[in-house]
């Protein structure tokens, strides 16, 4: 048992469920951990590919998480303050090719993790264009007031009228009363989650907002080997709900007037046809430092099938989980 009498103080060894040592020339004892001949377990597995899959989303997100995730210490950073928050919500699993491609599950996964009071999570409602005849369906963020007017000297691409500018964006929010109390200056930011190869991937998309901003919506991150969006594609990313469209000429070439909700993304004819998700960011900075509201990730049906191939249980999940229990014979591995 011991190397020495107990009584002498002088122990070490084992003694029932506890274990005698001498550290820094005192006598210490701690609780004796049997070693696990096996440790991949399908439980430590599980764990692991869960983790999988919080890297692979924040890889996909990372310009999104790094700008607008607030750590709790300083010394924290932002992939650590991200997976604290949202390792709880991962309800999938993920493998190498996944991280790779930053591919993963992120329903109702926190983004943005700002206090600011404004809400911007949106719902899936029917909406009809400005434009466009034909109801559509789609991510919509409802405004809880009637809104801004907005004019624009731009011209509009194709048949559906959408924000692209910075100044059109603050005009549509701010309005001549102001009523959400906004800075003179802030950032709309958006992720836009879509089906990709194996799991959902992530298109990361910002504008610079001010009523004399010249800034116009940008694509600041994509999936890897995808191209990014098109001119007229980012002109229809931001589609808002007014009460009125006219084409006008010179400054007013385009006027909205009544503005009540925006759609984010890209419209659907059904709600089967909704192949997308979004996590919105309205954020901006003080004296305080960044000032950020919740964005929270919101799936579609059909998105949500493609995640749900990775759930532990699913044939897919189940694979990758099993993948990781197996010992390999070879040196290095």
């Amino acid at each position: 048992m011991s190397k020495r009498s107990l009584f002498w103080g002088q122990a070490s060894g084992k003694l029932g469920e506890a274990v005698y040592y001498r550290a820094g020339g005192e006598q210490r004892t701690r609780s004796y951990v049997a070693k696990i001949k096996n440790p991949k377990t399908r439980a430590q597995a599980l764990q692991r590919t869960k983790f999988n899959n919080m890297v692979a989303v924040f890889r996909g997100t990372s310009v999104f998480v790094k700008s607008l995730f607030k750590a709790e210490k300083s010394s924290q950073s932002p992939f650590n303050a991200f997976v604290k928050r949202n390792f709880p919500l991962c309800l999938t699993v993920a493998d190498k090719e996944m991280v790779e491609l930053g591919e993963g599950g992120s329903q109702n996964f926190v983004f943005a993790n700002g206090s600011v009071n404004f809400n911007t999570v949106p719902s899936i409602i029917p909406f009809k264009p400005l434009g466009n005849e034909e109801n559509t369906l789609g991510y919509y963020w409802g405004l809880a007031i009637a809104g801004g007017d907005v004019n624009s000297p731009r011209t509009v691409v194709g048949d559906i009228v959408g924000l692209y500018t910075g100044a059109e964006i603050y005009q549509a929010l701010v309005g001549t009363t102001n009523p959400y109390n906004l800075p003179a200056q802030f950032a709309l930011s958006f992720i836009e989650c879509i089906q990709g190869n194996v799991a959902p991937s992530y298109y990361t998309y910002t504008v610079n907002c001010a009523a004399d901003s010249t800034d116009t919506l940008r694509c600041v991150q994509f999936p890897r080997g995808a191209e990014p969006p098109t001119l007229a594609e980012l002109q229809a990313k931001i589609i808002p709900q007014a009460a009125s469209y006219t084409s006008g000429a010179g400054d007013k070439k385009i006027q909205l007037t009544g503005i009540t909700g925006i759609l984010f993304g890209s419209g659907n004819a059904a709600s089967s046809d909704i192949t997308n998700g979004v996590a919105i960011c309205l954020s901006y900075r003080d004296s305080a430092g960044l000032q950020a509201t919740t964005s929270i990730m919101t799936y579609g049906k059909s998105l949500q099938e493609q995640a749900n191939e990775y759930l532990p249980s699913a044939s897919a999940g189940s694979s990758v989980i099993d993948s990781y229990m197996i010992i390999s014979d070879k040196i290095g591995e």
